[in-house]
């Protein structure tokens, strides 16, 4: 009986509407994720943090790789840590590869846990990628439009005294004379 309630309570296609919106936009699965606090431990209005053990696990073999095949040292991070003290902290930087938001991710942590804005097509093309970056804290960004949900919420995160981390490039671009392009 059972099944049959469950099975009737949706409509012809077998699929209620808010699951039909989740699989059409893979983001909203997320929403959650990119909206819940990560590095610290509640927000004001009473949120929780939700469970790190994934990004611990990612962001821990992560950082033992890039310490064995990069051998990177982190200088001057007592002026971060100065700051991120005193509240929520906006921290910027070029964007010249692909290890740039890696190498900034691992020189906070396990101090700070920051949240990166990541363009949204990097969590529409994967499911395995959409799942990782929701787990480490990051959230997506539409970059042909302004966005005011993502505005809102590193607004949001500023305020709960998280660290935000932002290229505002937008994507990469090599060294050398190449200008800068607006996105």
């Amino acid at each position: 009986e059972f099944r049959r309630v469950l099975f009737r309570s949706t409509p012809a296609g077998g699929v209620s509407a808010a699951q039909g919106k989740a699989a059409a936009d893979p983001l909203k699965r997320y929403d959650r994720y990119f909206d819940s606090p990560f590095g610290v431990e509640s927000y004001s209005t009473g949120e929780k943090r939700f469970c790190r053990g994934p990004a611990w696990v990612i962001v821990g073999t992560v950082s033992g790789l890039c310490k064995v095949l990069y051998r990177y040292d982190v200088k001057n991070f007592n002026n971060l840590d100065a700051l991120a003290r005193r509240g929520g902290v906006v921290v910027v930087s070029n964007h010249v590869s692909y290890l740039d938001v890696v190498f900034m991710y691992l020189s906070m942590f396990p101090n700070y846990w920051p949240r990166f804005m990541a363009r949204d097509s990097l969590f529409r093309n994967s499911a395995f990628l959409n799942w990782v970056f929701a787990r480490i804290g990051a959230f997506p960004v539409k970059r042909d439009a302004a966005d005011r949900l993502a505005v809102k919420r590193a607004a949001r995160m500023l305020r709960n005294g998280e660290v935000v981390g932002i290229m505002p490039e937008g994507s990469r671009r090599g060294k050398g004379s190449v200008a800068p392009r607006v996105h």
